[in-house]
């Protein structure tokens, strides 16, 4: 268990923020898994915070109908924060959900807020926070963009490297104007 300097053992808070520049690259999972084991190891249990949905599918829970963090953060000021512990579901022992709900997740001065709560939180807090990318675009306000390397279709970049060095693609692959070797060929 990692301590802040001074503070009592057993008593440590942990807050911990999973993040990617790239999707596919197992964020969501590692957080919950990560989420889980400190669940399991811990007296206090473990809180996970969804920012990007994918929670409730990867630990086996429905999709919750209630409000949730984007919720939250996009109601005026009158709503506190001691509002987010009652947003919060256990999914399994010693773990609590706190999940994305709907609607963009803009306001950085009420992020700032829950950030500081669930830092403060006895429980070990991982924080889902996806893809950097499509949450740059969402806040932005505009359509995702595509990222460079598909831009040209996918595969282009190889096609036009084997082209350049006159070699065939691995077998069984289709490329434009190319074909699989024939039993003639082989």
């Amino acid at each position: 268990m990692c301590a802040p300097i001074g503070a009592p053992a057993g008593e440590a808070e942990m807050f911990v923020a999973c993040w990617s520049v790239k999707g596919g690259s197992g964020t969501s999972v590692t957080s919950a898994l990560a989420a889980r084991r400190w669940a399991a190891t811990t007296d206090a249990g473990a809180l996970l915070v969804d920012l990007c949905g994918d929670a409730p599918g990867l630990l086996g829970v429905p999709e919750p109908a209630t409000p949730g963090v984007a919720d939250w953060l996009n109601v005026g000021d009158e709503v506190q924060i001691d509002a987010l512990r009652r947003l919060e579901r256990e999914v399994a022992a010693g773990l609590s959900l706190l999940h994305r709900g709907n609607g963009p997740l803009c306001r950085a001065d009420r992020a700032e807020l829950m950030a500081r709560e669930l830092a403060a939180d006895h429980r070990v807090t991982v924080v889902d926070g996806g893809c950097l990318w499509r949450a740059a675009a969402r806040r932005a306000s505009s359509p995702p963009r595509r990222p460079l390397a598909a831009a040209g279709g996918p595969g282009r970049r190889s096609r036009n490297r084997a082209r350049r060095r006159r070699c065939r693609p691995p077998h069984g692959w289709r490329w434009q104007g190319w074909a699989a070797p024939t039993a003639r060929e082989r």
